[in-house]
């Protein structure tokens, strides 16, 4: 499980689909999200690099005071197309994305 720490000035709180409040994560698929089992979170404002993550997985970013993430195509945190808004769940293939990275 990967986790950074710190994306947003409150303090982490309760838990929603084992995401605590300030927190972006990431499941393998439906299944996990339903199960509230992240693979990976992440909680402070950064690039965080992926590996060996392929097709569709959950994202649910539950970061406040209007904290973003994106999926970046290059490792490095660039060539992001992909905006994860605070308080959205998305269907995403992971394939082409090989890193998030989370902004204010």
């Amino acid at each position: 499980m990967t986790t950074g720490t710190a994306a947003s000035a409150s303090t982490a709180g309760q838990a929603d689909h084992g995401c605590e409040s300030g927190w972006v994560c990431i499941y393998q698929g439906w299944e996990e999200w339903a199960a509230s089992t992240p693979e990976h979170k992440y909680y402070r404002y950064g690039t965080y690099k992926f590996y060996n993550e392929f097709d569709i997985h959950m994202a649910f970013n539950n970061q406040t005071g209007g904290a973003k993430a994106y999926l970046c195509r290059n490792s490095n945190g660039t060539n992001c197309d992909k905006l994860l808004v605070a308080d959205g769940v998305y269907s995403v293939n992971l394939t082409p994305y090989n890193s998030i990275k989370l902004t204010p």
